[in-house]
């Protein structure tokens, strides 16, 4: 409150001029400080938007891939299982090989380039090594098929710590990595929408001091001057109506207004002088003239 009264107290000291310049001053940072944080609220859209659209979504993509050629690998190895001609059997191999080299391929090239949080990036790490167990444990369920132990093979397809639970555990690690990553893109969208709204308010809000201040400012000091001129004016016509030059108009002011009233004031007194000296001088020649024409008679 006392910072307000003592800035206040500052501008009534200022002269017009000066006022005008703090108005003009007070607008232009306004509108520099308003543009200023407009670009920052934009380049965090922008950054936002950029994750979304660089990072999130081929993520996204990436792990549905993922997910689609992991569920192949598990019905290529049924096949393979279930292969009763020992002379297809290589074909299905070399297939099954591929397929695990090129899972293996995409979830590396996901872990170097497109891991969303840290816990995206132990959920490929995760998966990276679940990817070993199967590679590991791939001989030997080849072995069983090739010897056609249906039942061995069947429970190497089914047990949870066997080639076809770990297939299954890659599964649920990419469906997870899929929901982190979707989760991630609807906070983002969450985080912009909040923004956004602040952002309004905070910009409607800043425009609207920026109006205000200095049009206060300025419509006070322009009040002030046409009430100081008008002052001014009734009493110039007062003294023009009445040749009364006792009154005199307020010269406290220490603007440009306060010095024309000074200087209207110091005219007045000029004139009141003058008309003084001429009275005192017309009443002089009066008597003078009386006293020739008592002197003749």
């Amino acid at each position: 409150m006392q910072l307000v009264l003592y800035s206040f107290y500052q501008v009534n000291k200022m002269n017009i001029t000066q006022r005008l310049t703090l108005a003009f001053v007070l607008l232009s940072a306004s509108l520099v400080a308003t543009g200023l944080a407009a670009i920052q609220l934009l380049s965090g859209f922008q950054d936002r938007f950029e994750r979304v659209q660089v990072n999130v979504i081929p993520s996204i993509q990436i792990l549905g891939e993922l997910i689609d050629r992991s569920n192949g690998l598990l019905l290529m190895l049924y096949k393979y299982q279930s292969q009763t001609d020992n002379t297809q059997m290589p074909a299905v191999e070399n297939e099954i090989n591929q397929r695990i080299k090129v899972i293996k391929s995409l979830a590396e090239n996901y872990l170097n380039h497109d891991i969303s949080s840290d816990e995206d990036k132990q959920l490929s790490e995760s998966g990276l090594n679940t990817l070993k167990q199967i590679e590991t444990r791939l001989p030997g369920f080849i072995k069983a098929s090739r010897a056609h132990e249906d039942e061995v093979t069947r429970n190497l397809l089914e047990r949870p710590n066997e080639i076809g639970g770990f297939i299954s555990q890659l599964k649920a690690d990419y469906r997870q990595q899929l929901a982190l990553n979707v989760s991630i893109g609807k906070q983002l969208r969450s985080e912009n929408k909040m923004i956004h709204h602040q952002a309004l308010w905070g910009l409607t809000g800043g425009i609207t001091v920026i109006l205000i201040l200095p049009g206060i400012l300025t419509t006070v000091t322009l009040l002030r001057i046409r009430g100081s001129l008008k002052r001014i004016g009734d009493i110039m016509n007062h003294a023009g109506q009445t040749l009364d030059l006792s009154m005199t108009a307020d010269g406290s002011r220490r603007d440009e207004v306060g010095g024309m009233a000074r200087s209207f004031n110091q005219l007045l007194n000029s004139v009141g002088n003058a008309l003084s000296s001429v009275s005192t001088a017309s009443h002089s020649l009066s008597s003078a003239s009386s006293q020739i024409a008592a002197g003749n008679e």
